[in-house]
């Protein structure tokens, strides 16, 4: 069993969010997109489920495009 901390930087999150539109849509179910637009730090929601699901598919095997 490997255990591990996955850490983002928001900024990095936030810059990919204004420079390609569809980054959420790709990322995020209509439903969390819906949630998000309903923060106040939409960059921060973002990035904490980013690095939660890349945590998930890295424990499966799978990659970010595979899941």
């Amino acid at each position: 069993m490997h255990l591990g901390t996955d850490i983002i930087e928001i900024q990095r999150i936030k810059r990919s969010m204004e420079r390609h539109p569809a980054f959420c849509a790709r990322i995020l179910t209509p439903r969390e997109r819906e949630y998000a637009e309903r923060r106040r730090d939409k960059a921060a929601f973002v990035a904490g489920r980013f690095v939660a699901k890349e945590a998930v598919v890295k424990c499966l095997g799978l990659g970010l495009r595979g899941f």
